[in-house]
């Protein structure tokens, strides 16, 4: 086991378990909090590498429509959208577009 002597530039501090790591005592909220902001940067990662493809759900949660709203705007040819895959998908820019909203820089 390490001692003062072995290292002595180390802060000693006492230490505790969490989720399988050893932490100063009191720090495991600060890193829980840590560890939920970086699941949540992974998803929002991965969702910008899907190239932003949307289906109705979520292209209404976007734009803060309802579903019925976006499939009339495509039944009237006002948003674009591509049904190559038997289901209607939309790009982030398509719907910015059509809501007359700048693209997003992100």
């Amino acid at each position: 086991m390490a001692n003062k002597e072995q290292y002595p530039n180390e802060e000693w501090v006492e230490k505790e378990v969490y989720d399988n790591r050893v932490v100063a005592k009191g720090s495991a909220e600060f890193i829980e909090a840590i560890d939920k902001l970086r699941e949540q940067l992974y998803e929002w990662v991965i969702a910008k590498k899907r190239d932003n493809w949307m289906g109705i759900k979520e292209a209404s949660e976007y734009a803060f429509v309802s579903d019925s709203t976006i499939r009339r705007a495509v039944r009237k040819g006002e948003l674009k959208t591509s049904k190559k895959t038997g289901k209607l998908l939309f790009k982030e820019a398509w719907i910015n577009k059509w809501l007359g909203s700048p693209p997003n820089p992100f």
